[in-house]
C-alpha cells in the first residue's frame, strides 16, 4: 500500500527566512570595512610600528569576511532560510550544496574567532611586561591556537569517505563523527579564554596610582576586548536548543546570525581597543565646553560654601583639591606605573 503524501500547513513550503540572513551579512560586511578602516587610520595617526597584533588582526579580518561571505552565498546556492522539505521537492541539489557548506564554514569560522583574540593577547604582551602577565598571556594564546587547530582538523574527516556526508546512498556506506559535538564543544574553550582575557588587565588597573575616572576608562577599554563573549554563549546554547537534524536549512538561520555576530564582534573588539587616537580630536573640540560648564559648576558651589566649612582653597572661593604626591609623580613621569600608562596609550 502506497504511503500518503505528507501534508504541510498552508504557506509552510513557501516560507523563506533567507532575506534576513542576507541583511545580516550585508550589514556586518559594511561594518567590518568601517572598523578595519578605523583601526588602521588610528595606527597611522599614532605612527605605531606594526607588530604581531597587526598581523593577527589582518588574518582575523580576512577570515571574518570569508565567513560572512560564505554565509551570504549559502542562502542563494544552499537554500538556507527555506524548509528542507520544500528544497527536496523543488531543488534537491541545494541540500547537497548546504551539506558541503556545513563543512566549509567552520573551517573559516574557527580561525575568525581565534585570530582577533590572538591579536588582543599580542597587544597585552606589549603592554604588560611583568613575568606573571606574560605567562598567562602565552598560556591563553596556546589554548586558543590549539583549540582552533583541533576544531578545524575534524572538518576534513567529518565522514569517511568524505562524500558520505552529503551522499548517504554511497555504495559501501561510511562513518561520520558526532557533528553536533564538533559544532558545540570548541565554544567552551572560547568562553573560558574570554573570561581569562577579561581578568588579565584587572590587577594592573587596580594597582595603578591614578584617579577612579582614569581607571574606569582603562577598564572600559580592555573590556572591549571581550564583547564577543555574550554572542559566544548564545551561539553555544543555540546548538543545544535547535534541532539541526529535523530541518537543517531552516533551523540554521538563527545559528548563522550568531555565528556572524560572534566572529565580527571579536574583530570589532580588536579594532576598538586600538582606536583611542581617533577620540582625541573629538575630546579636544569638546574641551572648551566641558571646561566652561565645569568652571560654572565650581563657582556655583563655591558661592554656597561657608568659609568656616571650606576644606580647600582660601575663604571658600575654590573647590580645587591640592595635588596628592602620587598625582605629582604621575605628572612628572617619575612613577613607574606612568611608564605602563604611556606604553598602553601608545599601543592603544
Amino acid at each position: 500500500m502506497a504511503s500518503e503524501p505528507v501534508q504541510f500547513p498552508p504557506g509552510f513550503l513557501e516560507e523563506d527566512k533567507g532575506p534576513s540572513v542576507v541583511a545580516c551579512c550585508a550589514a556586518f560586511i559594511a561594518l567590518e570595512v568601517v572598523f578595519v578602516s578605523l583601526r588602521f587610520w588610528a595606527r597611522k595617526i599614532k605612527k605605531i610600528r606594526w607588530g604581531w597584533d597587526d598581523a593577527f588582526y589582518v588574518l582575523a579580518a580576512l577570515f571574518s569576511m570569508a565567513t560572512t561571505i560564505l554565509c551570504l552565498v549559502e542562502v542563494y546556492i544552499g537554500g538556507v532560510g527555506r524548509h528542507a522539505a520544500a528544497l527536496k521537492m523543488e531543488s534537491p541539489e541545494k541540500l547537497v550544496v548546504w551539506a558541503k557548506f556545513a563543512i566549509i564554514i567552520p573551517i573559516t569560522y574557527f580561525p575568525s574567532v581565534a585570530f582577533p583574540k590572538l591579536s588582543i593577547l599580542a597587544l597585552y604582551l606589549r603592554i604588560f611586561e611583568e613575568p606573571a602577565y606574560q605567562i598567562v598571556c602565552w598560556a591563553t594564546a596556546l589554548f586558543i591556537g590549539g583549540n582552533c587547530i583541533g576544531a578545524v582538523i575534524p572538518a576534513f574527516f567529518i565522514c569517511i569517505p568524505l562524500e558520505y556526508w552529503w551522499n548517504k546512498n554511497l555504495p559501501g556506506g561510511g562513518n561520520c563523527i558526532d557533528v553536533n559535538a564538533w559544532y558545540r564543544w570548541p565554544s567552551i574553550v572560547n568562553i573560558a579564554t574570554d573570561l581569562v582575557m577579561l581578568a588579565i588587565p584587572i590587577p594592573a588597573i587596580i594597582t595603578l596610582h591614578t584617579s577612579k575616572r582614569v581607571k574606569a576608562g582603562l577598564a572600559a577599554t580592555f573590556l572591549l576586548g571581550s564583547i564577543g563573549f555574550i554572542t559566544a554563549i548564545v551561539r553555544f546554547i543555540g546548538f543545544f536548543t535547535e534541532d539541526m537534524a529535523a530541518d537543517p536549512t531552516w533551523v540554521e538561520v538563527k545559528l548563522i546570525w550568531w555565528t556572524i555576530m560572534e566572529c565580527q564582534f571579536y574583530l570589532f573588539a580588536a579594532s576598538l581597543i586600538s582606536c583611542k587616537p581617533l577620540l582625541r580630536p573629538i575630546r579636544d573640540k569638546l574641551a572648551p565646553f566641558t571646561k566652561k560648564w565645569g568652571s560654572w559648576g565650581s563657582n556655583f558651589l563655591s558661592k554656597r560654601s561657608s568659609p568656616k566649612n571650606s576644606s580647600y582653597g582660601v575663604q571658600g572661593t575654590s573647590l580645587e583639591m591640592p595635588k596628592r604626591e602620587d598625582s605629582k609623580q604621575l605628572e612628572d613621569g617619575s612613577s613607574e606605573r606612568q611608564l605602563w600608562k604611556d606604553s598602553r596609550s601608545d599601543d592603544c
